[in-house]
């Protein structure tokens, strides 16, 4: 297998953690600079203890992948676990976040599914096809 089909998912990954990361560090200071306000557009502000929240486990998600795509690469051997766990990080940071308004949940989810798909090419993942 070629060795940019195997670097293909840890990028995606890893711009996926990154937009991720990015989105969640612009909630958090839009919320840090809300909540100096007692008032937006005319409506109270209360609820901005939850954004906080959101925030930080969006950085903790985006940083979270980002080091996953980096295992992926370093030790492919493992492209199963590190693919199902970039998928799961990205499913809960679109039920908590957003995923990064979307796009970094996207990204996060192809390149996961890409990791896990174009794994290591050896000897023996062809031997174990061809007995099948």
């Amino acid at each position: 297998m070629s060795e940019d089909k195997q670097l293909a998912g840890p990028v995606l990954a890893a711009v996926g953690g990154l937009v991720i990361l990015m989105y969640a560090a612009y909630e958090l200071y839009i919320a840090a600079n809300v909540s100096s306000v007692s008032s937006l557009n005319g409506f109270p502000v209360t609820d901005i203890g939850n954004v906080m929240i959101t925030g930080w486990l969006g950085v903790v998600f985006g940083l979270v992948i980002i080091f996953l795509s980096i295992v992926l690469v370093a030790n492919p051997a493992n492209h199963t676990a590190c693919g199902a766990a970039i998928i799961s990080l990205a499913i809960l940071s679109l039920v908590s976040l957003g995923g990064g308004n979307g796009v970094g949940f996207l990204l996060a989810v192809l390149g996961g599914t890409c990791g896990i798909v174009f794994g290591p090419d050896t000897p023996e993942s062809r031997q174990n096809i061809l007995s099948q």
